[in-house]
């Protein structure tokens, strides 16, 4: 871990060379960043303005997984998870980023979190997410004093055929029951 000071901010980042970075953009150099990349943009708006927001950008996470799995493969000589086939399955491999809001104080509640998928379409598993948005009604047993309820709305009806398709497509030794 590395840390810094630069006059009243204290920065702090595993990676040396994008702590300095951070530096010197913190200096007035136009440097390459994250601004500069189309789908953190697109993920941020999905939220909408919130106090505080997170977005993770997909396509590297996917990347070390797989380099991480081949890794591990060769070297203890045996086959690994098949984690690009795997995620495809599921249709996780077409999302290019994942997004929170959190706002705080809000009408609804003290805290109100939003989340987005950021994907050119949804598949696999993550196609059952994909249902028309509708108002918010916590139902009947959410009492008045609830500290926290979580709503994930999906499309029950298409689970089991979902479940099935993924089932077949997925690589032959993930698919197999293990024991």
């Amino acid at each position: 871990m590395h840390d810094a000071r630069v006059r009243s901010r204290l920065l702090s980042g595993a990676n040396l060379t994008d702590l300095e970075n951070a530096i010197e953009r913190l200096g007035g150099k136009k440097l390459a960043s994250i601004r500069d990349v189309d789908s953190f943009h697109a993920a941020r708006s999905q939220v909408g303005a919130h106090d505080g927001y997170a977005v993770v950008l997909t396509q590297s996470v996917f990347e070390t997984m797989d380099r991480e799995a081949k890794k591990a493969a060769e070297e203890y000589g045996m086959a690994g998870p098949q984690v690009m086939p795997m995620l495809d399955a599921f249709g996780i491999s077409n999302v290019h980023a994942l997004s929170m809001g959190m706002k705080l104080d809000a009408d609804d509640g003290m805290v109100v979190t939003r989340y987005g998928v950021l994907a050119e379409k949804l598949g696999g598993v993550l196609a059952l997410l994909d249902v028309p948005a509708s108002s918010f009604e916590p139902p009947a047993f959410v009492s008045a004093d609830a500290t926290s309820f979580t709503m994930v709305p999906f499309d029950l009806a298409r689970l089991s055929p979902t479940l099935l398709e993924v089932s077949r497509s997925m690589p032959a030794a993930e698919s197999q029951p293990s024991g």
